[in-house]
C-alpha cells in the first residue's frame, strides 16, 4: 500500500519529498491492520501537516512566494489581473498612458508642445495597433499636427505637473473612429478592428537539459515579462498578451509533464482558471555546442483555445545560434521580443479587412425573446466587418437574418468566435449559436 504523503508527483517541492521518507519510516513497522486503526485516528493531522507544507504563504490567485526578483510597477501589468470583456470599438480608438515631458521658454508654451506631441505618439501606436508593419509604410510621412488633431475627438490629463520651464503630464488621447477609417482606406492601408481576450502564454524553459515552468530562475519568463511589459501593443492592442500568475491553483492545473504531452485536458482546467482565454505554450530551448562553441535557442510556439478547434498561428519557429560568449539573458530577450511582435503582427494578418471582398449569408439564430434579438443585433453590428443586417424572418424561437460582410466566410467564422458566438453549416443550412463552455478536467488524484 501507498503510505501517506507518497503517490504527488505532479507536485514537485523539497518539503513533499522530505515529508514522504519521513512518512514511510514511521509508518513502515506497523502491520497492516494496526496501521488502519492508527490512521483513521490521526488522519486529519497528518493532512493538515501536509497542507500546511504545501501552501505555506500561498494566497488564492496570488503567485507562491519564491526566489524571483521583485516585479516592477509597470512589469506586474505583464502579469493576468482579470478580464472584464474585449475592447469596444471606443476602446480600440483610445490611446492610454502617453507619457510626455516638454521643455519650452514658458510654461504655457510647454504644455502646448506636450499636447502637440501627445496627439503625434498617440497616433503613431494607434496605427500600429490596427495595421500590419508593411501596410503602415503606405501612409505620408508628412501629416501636419493640425491635421491630426482633426482626428482627435477629445483628450484627458493626469499626473499634470509644470514649472517655469517644463511640463509633465500623462495623456489620454480619444480619436474619431470613422475619420481614422477614412484616412486608411484612402492610403490603401488595411487594418483591423477585431479586438480579443487577451492571450495567457505558458512560459517553458529548457536549459540544457534543466526544464522549468513555475520554478524559481526561469530566465524565459522573466524576458517574456520584461518584452510585455515594455511593448505597447502587448499591454493595450487588438491581442493583449498576459503571462499566468503562476499561484497553487495555476501549478496543480498544469506540469512540466502536461506541457511537453500537450495535454489537452490539464490546459483546458489551466484555461479554466484564467475565465476560458486562450493559452500559448511557449518552449524555448536552449542547448551548448562544444564542438562549433555555439549557443543555440530555439523557441516553439503551440497554442490551445476553447472557442477554436485545432487553433492555428503562422509562427514560425524562432531560432539562433550565437557564439558562447553571448550573454544568455540577452539571448532570452530578444527572442521574446520577436515572440511579442510576431503574435501582434500574426493576430492583424488573420483579422484584417480586405475591402475588395464582399461576401453575404442567410443564417438562422435562436432568439427565445424580443430582447434576446436585439441583443444579438447590437452583438452583430458592433462588429466593422459587417456591413449589413436585415432580418427575413423572426419567429417565438428563431430569427433568420441576411448579413453583408467584407473578407471571407472564415474571417467571419474567426471574429464571431471572438464575441462566444459558433456560425456553424449544417445541412446547407447556417446557425448562429452562443458557444457552449468547455468542462475542464478532474481535479488531479
Amino acid at each position: 500500500m501507498n503510505f501517506p504523503g507518497q503517490g504527488m508527483y505532479r507536485y514537485r517541492s523539497a518539503p513533499i519529498a522530505v515529508y514522504s521518507r519521513f512518512s514511510a519510516f514511521l509508518w513502515g513497522g506497523f502491520s497492516s491492520v494496526t496501521l488502519r486503526v492508527v490512521l483513521r485516528l490521526i488522519a486529519p493531522v497528518h493532512i493538515c501537516l501536509l497542507a500546511q507544507m504545501l501552501f505555506a504563504g500561498a494566497v488564492p490567485g496570488q503567485p507562491v512566494p519564491d526566489a524571483r526578483q521583485t516585479l516592477s510597477a509597470a512589469e506586474q501589468r505583464a502579469l493576468f489581473s482579470g478580464f472584464n470583456g474585449i475592447a469596444s470599438t471606443a476602446a480600440i480608438y483610445t490611446v492610454t498612458d502617453i507619457a510626455i515631458d516638454e521643455r519650452a521658454e514658458n510654461a504655457a508654451d510647454a504644455r502646448q508642445r506636450a499636447i502637440s506631441r501627445a496627439r503625434q505618439m498617440a497616433f503613431a501606436q494607434l496605427v500600429r495597433r490596427l495595421s500590419l508593419d508593411d501596410d503602415i509604410a503606405n501612409l505620408p510621412y508628412d501629416l501636419t499636427d493640425r491635421e491630426i488633431a482633426q482626428l482627435v475627438t477629445g483628450f484627458e490629463v493626469a499626473r499634470e505637473k509644470s514649472s517655469v520651464t517644463r511640463y509633465l503630464a500623462d495623456f489620454t488621447v480619444r480619436f474619431d473612429p470613422d475619420a481614422i477609417r477614412a484616412l486608411l482606406r484612402r492610403n490603401n492601408v488595411r487594418f483591423s478592428e477585431t479586438a480579443a481576450a487577451p492571450l495567457i502564454i505558458v512560459p517553458l524553459a529548457d536549459i540544457d537539459g534543466t526544464r522549468l515552468l513555475w520554478e524559481p530562475g526561469n530566465r524565459w519568463r522573466d524576458a517574456l515579462v520584461s518584452a510585455i511589459a515594455e511593448e505597447p501593443m502587448a499591454l493595450q492592442g487588438l491581442r493583449p498578451l498576459r503571462l499566468p500568475r503562476g499561484d497553487v491553483a495555476d501549478q496543480m492545473a498544469l506540469d512540466i509533464g502536461d506541457v511537453l504531452l500537450s495535454d489537452g485536458a490539464r490546459l483546458a482546467e489551466f484555461s479554466h482558471n484564467y475565465a476560458g482565454l486562450d493559452v500559448l505554450v511557449a518552449r524555448a530551448g536552449l542547448t551548448r555546442d562544444p564542438a562549433n562553441g555555439e549557443i543555440r535557442l530555439q523557441v516553439v510556439a503551440q497554442p490551445y483555445s476553447p472557442r477554436e478547434q485545432n487553433m492555428q498561428t503562422d509562427l514560425a519557429t524562432i531560432e539562433f545560434a550565437v557564439p558562447q560568449s553571448q550573454d544568455i539573458e540577452l539571448l532570452f530577450d530578444r527572442a521574446a521580443r520577436q515572440l511579442v511582435d510576431r503574435l501582434q503582427q500574426d493576430w492583424k494578418r488573420r483579422t484584417r479587412i480586405e475591402f475588395g471582398e464582399l461576401g453575404r449569408i442567410t443564417l438562422n439564430a435562436r432568439t427565445q425573446s424580443l430582447a434576446q434579438w436585439h441583443a444579438l443585433r447590437r452583438q452583430l453590428e458592433s462588429i466593422y466587418r459587417v456591413r449589413e443586417i436585415q432580418l427575413l424572418a423572426l419567429s417565438v424561437q428563431f430569427a433568420q437574418l441576411s448579413v453583408q460582410y467584407h473578407g471571407d466566410i472564415a474571417q467571419l467564422q474567426f471574429e464571431l468566435a471572438q464575441r462566444d458566438l459558433n456560425l456553424q453549416q449544417y445541412d446547407n443550412y447556417w446557425f448562429l449559436s452562443p458557444r457552449r463552455p468547455e468542462r475542464s478536467a478532474p481535479p488531479r488524484q
